[in-house]
């Protein structure tokens, strides 16, 4: 087995214009929205250099899968980076989702001709007002994959993401945002 590692992924960038809305609505005087998109595409090099293939994407869905079925697969705006020395600490927080910088719930999930697709509705509280103002507002951003995972070094300096593969969730993130990978 090769080296396990956290997996901060821009995986699919969107502009506000390509979502599919499924209702619009005020709860409590903030908005909400309830969208459908592309969380992520199999086989294409991301900017990372990495590839998730098909087998990877059907498992990352079955995996993700139980916590859609509970409502409690959480997207947070931007990844959790932050900078400590105790590697404790960041491993923790890099597998947490929390409540308070949670923006939206990713209510349906699968994979379909090689892309995850989600329908992901914004929360009433938290940051989810201000996800649904970015969409208001025509605001592109994107989608990443947060995960410990393993890579596979190919010739061209690709990057294969191969099993074990444990996904976190998906987070919404700035559209210019760089992803890494951290060991």
């Amino acid at each position: 087995m090769g080296k396990f590692y956290y997996l901060y992924e821009q995986t699919k960038v969107v502009s506000s214009n390509n979502l599919e809305i499924v209702n619009e609505s005020v709860v409590g005087g903030k908005p909400k929205i309830s969208f459908r998109t592309i969380l992520q595409e199999a086989d294409v090099k991301n900017q990372n250099k990495r590839v998730y293939n098909q087998a990877i994407c059907e498992s990352i869905v079955g995996k993700l899968q139980p916590k859609v079925d509970n409502n409690s697969l959480l997207m947070e705006i931007d990844h959790p980076l932050f900078v400590s020395d105790n590697k404790e600490v960041l491993q923790r927080r890099a597998t947490l989702v929390e409540i308070n910088n949670s923006a939206a719930a990713i209510k349906k999930l699968s994979f379909k001709n090689g892309q995850i697709l989600g329908e992901v509705s914004t929360l009433s509280s938290f940051k989810g007002p201000d996800l649904a103002g970015l969409i208001n507002d025509g605001v592109n951003f994107g989608f990443s994959l947060r995960a410990l995972g393993s890579v596979q070094a190919l010739t061209d300096g690709t990057l294969n993401v191969v099993e074990p593969m444990i996904p976190i969730t998906y987070d919404s993130t700035e559209s210019l945002s760089g992803a890494i990978l951290i060991e």
